[in-house]
């Protein structure tokens, strides 16, 4: 894309709401740090715009910068309109940091409104039921990332092919999938409490070492996802796990049953 569809700060943001055909188009944008840090960006998307809007002199603009920055790729012939690749989800997604410190113990993924576009250094998946995000807030997702997961510098580094795609989820019975989901609806649930307290407290903030949100409820927050640990840990296990190497163990013992099972 060049940056040529990207609104790089609130000046630009006020030039493009100048002219109501380029206004209707601009759209939250959101990538991996903004996720967990905060903040928000601002986006042309363009992807159902007209003919006619698309002569707006601001637009026009901007696609001279995309074509410029297309210019000798594969992408040079793309509308330039179009973000290079077509991703964004067309409901309500579960957004999923590409890369984060190697020092967090949960992911920090959120539940985004469909209306935010999501950046390249975004995965994305649906998740009405709130399966996915109680799965991967778990320190069992977390240990299966540091076993298999990539690493960019020292950071970890997500991947859908290699970390998500082969997490050895058991097969759940109702009663284990119930408790799942309602362990992570209990993370939901702590982390607005925190926003009720604080509107602008970030993700980095409410699981910052040491607290500098209310420290009571950021216990909550850690209480929540203890509860939640126990509900994905008992999918895997009888006996309580209670370090990341035990659950690593007990992932490979499931992945080995599994891919035999084949």
């Amino acid at each position: 894309m060049g940056g040529g569809l990207i609104l790089k700060d609130e000046k630009e943001k006020e030039e493009a709401e100048k002219d109501e055909r380029v206004e209707k188009y601009i759209r939250p944008y959101l990538n991996a740090r903004e996720l967990i840090h905060g903040g928000i960006r601002w986006v042309l998307w363009l992807k159902n715009s007209t003919r006619e809007d698309r002569q707006a002199p601001f637009i026009r603009k901007r696609f001279e910068e995309v074509r410029s920055a297309r210019e000798g790729t594969s992408n040079e012939d793309r509308a330039p309109w179009l973000f290079e690749s077509e991703r964004q989800p067309e409901e309500d997604y579960l957004a999923i940091p590409s890369v984060f410190s190697e020092k967090r113990k949960y992911f920090l993924a959120e539940h985004e409104s469909s209306n935010v576009v999501a950046s390249n250094l975004l995965f994305t998946v649906e998740d009405p039921e709130g399966l996915a995000f109680s799965v991967i807030e778990s320190s069992m997702f977390m240990a299966w990332q540091d076993l298999v997961g990539g690493r960019l510098e020292m950071r970890k580094r997500f991947s859908n092919t290699l970390v998500w795609n082969t997490f050895p989820l058991p097969k759940l019975t109702k009663e284990q999938k119930d408790r799942i989901i309602e362990g992570g609806r209990k993370v939901l649930e702590s982390r607005a409490l925190i926003r009720q307290k604080d509107l602008t407290a970030s993700l980095a903030d409410m699981y910052s070492e040491p607290a500098v949100l209310d420290p009571d409820l950021e216990k909550n927050l850690l209480k929540a996802h203890e509860a939640l640990d126990k509900a994905v840990d008992s999918a895997f296990s009888d006996k309580p796990l209670k370090s990341e190497e035990e659950r690593q163990r007990a992932l490979l013992e499931m992945y080995k049953k599994m891919t035999n099972e084949k």
